[in-house]
Formats: structure tokens, C-alpha cells, sequence
């Protein structure tokens, strides 16, 4: 049940960054959007906040998360969108954004959804 909760913080977090980034500063689509928006999500989830944020502690997740972040918005919005040049610029503010809302996610993650089979003292949290 945790993880479901996470993953609806985290989809919540990502649908705003995206939307209010890309959607009214870039002028996406809803559908650009929301293909943005998952991808992100089946992405990040397992990867940064699953894998190494346990792991390698609250920093290098976030940095991860960044990096998830910044490809997916520049790659995919490559095959969505024509134009690419504002596409590197708009990956680079949303992974921002994103990456201070990680930065306090991941606090979240420690204290609610890992503390049973990561305990907290034993992790760079």
C-alpha cells in the first residue's frame, strides 16, 4: 500500500512539474503531457527511487533522477515534438524541478515506504 501512495505522490509531482513546465511554458499537448508525465514515472520509480536510492543515499538518487528526467523530456520529446532546441532547454528545468521535489521525496521514501526492509540508520538517507 505504501508504494501505491508513493507512486500517486510522485505522479501528482512529475504531472505538475511537466504540465506547468512544458504544457503552458512550452505549449504541449495534454497528451504530450501525460506520455511524458508515465514515462517518467516507469522510469524513475524503479530506477532512482527503488534501486539506488537505497542504495547510494538522497544525493546520488536525486542526481539520477535529474539525469532520468532531463533524457526523457529531451529524447522523447524529440519523437513528440519537431522542434529540438528548446526541448534541451525545457529537460534542463523540468529534471530541476524535479529534482528538488525528489530531493524531499526521497525523504518521504526513507520514513514511509523503506523502513521496513531498509532500516533508516543504515542508509545515507
Amino acid at each position: 500500500m505504501e508504494h501505491l501512495k508513493a507512486i500517486g505522490i510522485k505522479s501528482l509531482m512529475t504531472f505538475a512539474a511537466v504540465f506547468l513546465i512544458l504544457g503552458i511554458g512550452f505549449q504541449m499537448s495534454w497528451s504530450e503531457v501525460i506520455i511524458l508525465t508515465v514515462a517518467i514515472g516507469v522510469l524513475s520509480y524503479p530506477l532512482g527511487d527503488l534501486k539506488v536510492f537505497p542504495k547510494a543515499g538522497n544525493k546520488i538518487a536525486t542526481i539520477v533522477d535529474f539525469a532520468i528526467v532531463f533524457l526523457v523530456v529531451w529524447l522523447l520529446g524529440i519523437v513528440l515534438v519537431n522542434n529540438s532546441a528548446p526541448l534541451i532547454i525545457a529537460g534542463a528545468i523540468v529534471a530541476a524541478a524535479m529534482a528538488v521535489g525528489e530531493y524531499f521525496f526521497h525523504k518521504y521514501m526513507a520514513r514511509i515506504v523503506l523502513h521496513r526492509k531498509y532500516p533508516f540508520e543504515n542508509h545515507k538517507y
